[in-house]
């Protein structure tokens, strides 16, 4: 009834739109190679070596819109964002791998106020506004580069090397002004060597890490300047001491004020591979120093500080089906853990003159005004289900976030402990679906959050006298952070893409629109909202 000649042309027919994607590009994708071996994000760049795949790159453009008040205390209640960045993995000699990426980043935000630092994150300190009255533009443009390169330089021994520079500019257009200007620069260097043992390779590596970052900070005015503007010099927990702004302080109009940090590190690394099981572990202890202010006889530096960091690493993965290089299904379970202990310490100092009448500062013994300990995890699971190719026809993602903040701020006899702790849970799928000329990907996303802990305690080492004030503090911001941090709340999120082969090219061209929409169940004193809606609009390739 049917010739073998029907049977053949039907299974071509059946076949064709298949055929077609993987002779283009349409059953590539860049995370998915980017994420299928630990080793290729890890810090150690020696692991560059084990890429195992074409080359491959992606570029991506993307324009996002964000209203509403659900956001951190610092940040812009309505701004608009623009990134630009490409990135590539390419194996340039049997022996030798090396990965780029570039990212332009221009931030526009309004009825911002807060911290004067790009970002009030880990820090030894802040200076943020004493109002809410004086709200405006910020902009910020953000330049970041990496580039690293792994070689087999010695039988199955492998070294490597990267760099990550950024730098950004962050400004506020109106009084009290502020401009910063950041760098931040980390680099390691690496070995690792793989060795086999009973029919499981084991891959052993270490790597060191130095890093520097520099953030000057300059304050004006451009308007009335009989008007009277205040700063918080912020110890933790939104406690410290005001300064007016003038010629002196923290806030010197006429001194570029940096913030300095260096780190120094040593990283770990180990992996097993017994096909179909992968294990990959990572352990990085860092030690941080730095000061605000200047190093100089004649100029003074406010604070010196110090922190320890470690960092946890680890990922199982289980293959099922095809081999080694190309199995259909790939199961995983990623756990990092992050924690840093810092003290900060502010200087005490006089100014003196020397017998040609130059000043200068000496010093005497520092007093502590902080301790700071962030307890940062997550534990995410992943299937990548039905890959053809380079392409998972689902990937299914369930994680767990918490978040974990002690900080004590010091002015005696005066101290106040904060303590915070905040879990989300995350749920996502995704679904390409092949055609025979693109490929559609409908992504969907959805997360609750809830937080624990008393915005403040404030309490005393002894009975203050009548002469000693209370320290100065911001409640409008702590209470904006708290219901951040703590309040219930909930995201949804949903993105439609799609790819195809740029006529004449061998570029995987996709558009994507993505919308985001948070909301809170509980708002507090001095809210700015309760939620806040996003739109992302991208345009990019894999080539």
């Amino acid at each position: 009834m049917f010739s073998p000649r029907l049977i053949i042309i039907s299974a071509i027919l059946a076949v064709a739109p298949l055929c077609y994607g993987q002779d283009s590009l349409l059953l590539r994708d860049y995370q998915f190679v980017k994420r299928t071996d630990a080793w290729l994000t890890s810090q150690n760049a020696a692991g560059l070596t084990r890429f195992s795949h074409s080359a491959i790159s992606e570029a991506e453009l993307s324009l996002k819109k964000s209203k509403g008040g659900l956001v951190d205390w610092y940040e812009s209640p309505d701004h608009f964002q623009a990134t630009a960045n490409v990135e590539s993995f390419t194996r340039i000699s049997q022996r030798a791998v090396v990965f780029g990426a570039m990212t332009y980043d221009n931030f526009s935000g309004r009825d911002m106020a807060g911290t004067a630092f790009v970002s009030p994150n880990h820090k030894p300190f802040d200076i943020v506004e004493d109002s809410l009255v004086n709200t405006g533009t910020k902009h910020r443009d953000t330049y970041r580069l990496t580039g690293a390169v792994g070689v087999d330089v010695w039988r199955t021994l492998a070294a490597g090397i990267r760099l990550d520079y950024t730098a950004a500019n962050y400004a506020k257009y109106k009084d009290l002004r502020h401009k910063s200007k950041l760098m931040d620069m980390t680099f390691t260097a690496g070995i690792n060597y793989p060795l086999s043992i009973v029919n499981s390779q084991f891959t052993i590596g270490a790597n060191y890490l130095y890093r520097r970052t520099t953030e000057s900070l300059v304050f004006s005015l451009y308007g009335r300047e009989d008007k009277v503007y205040k700063s918080l010099i912020d110890y933790g927990a939104f406690m410290g001491r005001v300064e007016q702004f003038g010629s002196s302080g923290y806030t010197d109009k006429g001194q570029e004020m940096p913030l300095v940090d260096d780190y120094n590190g040593l990283g770990l690394q180990l992996s097993i591979v017994h096909y179909p099981l992968s294990i990959f572990t990572s352990m990085t202890y860092a030690r941080r120093n730095g000061y605000y202010g200047r190093k100089s006889p004649y100029t003074i530096t406010y604070t010196n500080h110090h922190a320890d960091l470690l960092t946890f690493d680890a990922r199982l993965s289980w293959a099922v089906g095809g081999d080694l290089q190309s199995p259909t299904s790939i199961f995983s379970a990623d756990l990092t853990l992050s924690s840093e202990n810092l003290e900060n310490e502010a200087n005490t100092y006089r100014e003196l003159a020397n017998e040609s009448g130059a000043y200068y500062y000496e010093y005497y013994d520092p007093v502590k005004t902080a301790n700071k300990l962030w307890k940062n995890g997550q534990f995410a699971l992943t299937a990548d289900l039905g890959i053809n190719g380079e392409l998972p026809a689902w990937t299914l993602m369930a994680s767990l976030d918490w978040y974990n903040r002690q900080q004590t701020s010091y002015l005696y006899p005066y101290y106040r402990r904060q303590h915070l702790r905040n879990t989300k849970a995350t749920l996502s799928a995704t679904r390409n679906l092949l055609t025979p000329k693109g490929v559609w990907t409908l992504s969907m996303t959805a997360a609750y959050q809830k937080g624990s802990g008393e915005p403040y305690t404030d309490l005393t080492f002894a009975e203050p006298s009548v002469k000693q004030s209370t320290p100065a503090t911001m409640d409008a911001w702590l209470w904006r952070e708290y219901q951040y941090i703590v309040a219930p709340q909930y995201k949804v999120g949903g993105s439609v893409a799609y790819a195809f082969v740029f006529p004449q090219t061998k570029l995987k061209t996709h558009v994507r629109l993505s919308a985001t929409h948070r909301k809170a169940n509980q708002t507090y004193e001095y809210s700015n909202g309760k939620d806040c809606t996003s739109l992302t609009l991208a345009v990019g390739c894999t080539f």
